[in-house]
């Protein structure tokens, strides 16, 4: 079992009907993204702390994609347009998680 730390307790206080909506408006976002963007993300690694600012972190170090996020305006070369991408896919397994989560929840007595 690894070490994870889950810090979406906004998704726990959604109902149902809340999360079903949540999860089609990301899958949305997620087609969208993917249909702008020059880079496919078809992985994202969350890391052991699972929160948003903690996927921009990862995402902005590198760590999450391989490819080194950094943009100051230095050129096509070091900047990484699959952030928002990353960022949505990241969202997509919180939003799985805790959909898991709940039928679990339910399944257990």
């Amino acid at each position: 079992m690894r070490l994870q730390i889950n810090l979406r307790g906004d998704l726990a206080k959604l109902n149902d009907e809340e999360l079903a909506r949540r999860v089609e408006e990301t899958w949305h976002a997620y087609e969208v993204s993917t249909a702008k963007a020059r880079i496919r993300v078809w992985a994202s690694w969350r890391g052991p702390i699972k929160h948003p600012w903690a996927y921009r972190f990862l995402s902005f170090a590198g760590l999450s994609t391989g490819v080194f996020s950094f943009s100051l305006g230095a050129g096509p070369f070091l900047h990484y347009d699959g952030m928002g991408t990353h960022l949505i896919v990241c969202e997509i397994k919180d939003l799985h998680d805790e959909v898991q989560r709940r039928i679990n929840a339910r399944r257990s007595p």
